[in-house]
């Protein structure tokens, strides 16, 4: 009899089910996950690391760096892999938030044109509408500072768009068109 009653013991002291997991929501900076941009969080999570370290961890992708200092602002995310560009304004916009880390070296933005292009020099800029991944893209940042640097006002020299954008300005006018 002691032998049972030693068994229900243990039974009752040890837990039955798998300690639980923190969960937490981790944000990549771009909509798919590449060998710059997410792929960090990726191999951890194939390799086990969070679970071993108690951790359920969704990784997020997200539309660009703006949006991820944003989520980590309001915060709806614990944690964001972006480029630091966005980090000026937001710390300027009294967003009290600091790096820690990040993966990026050097700004992987530039503005590039055709070999063949009249536009030379970036104040050829002037008027013309610059190209973006997406508007929540930290070059969209770039692409404004550079304007301004190249003695442009980034307000009313230039115009920013992304082909989101583009589509959602087609589909608008061709609602509009249909309508009449």
């Amino acid at each position: 009899m002691a032998v049972p009653i030693m068994l229900l013991a243990f039974l009752l002291a040890s837990p039955l089910t798998a300690p639980a997991q923190t969960r937490i929501r981790v944000g990549t900076c771009a909509r798919t996950l590449t060998a710059g941009v997410g792929s960090q969080f990726a191999v951890a999570q194939k390799l086990g690391w969070f679970a071993q370290e108690g951790l359920d961890v969704e990784v997020v992708p997200l539309t660009g760096s703006t949006d991820c200092f944003k989520f980590v602002a309001t915060r709806e995310f614990l944690i964001t892999l972006p480029s630091m560009e966005p980090l000026a304004i937001a710390r300027q916009q009294g967003v009290r938030i600091k790096n820690f880390y990040t993966a990026y070296q050097t700004p992987g933005y530039a503005i590039a044109v055709p070999a063949e292009s009249p536009i030379q020099k970036l104040s050829d800029l002037k008027g013309k509408t610059i190209g973006v991944t997406n508007m929540a893209s930290a070059g969209v940042i770039i692409a404004r500072a550079l304007a301004a640097t190249s003695g442009l006002n980034p307000d009313t020299d230039i115009n920013s768009s992304s082909p989101a954008r583009a589509r959602s300005r087609r589909r608008c006018c061709a609602a509009s068109r249909s309508t009449r």
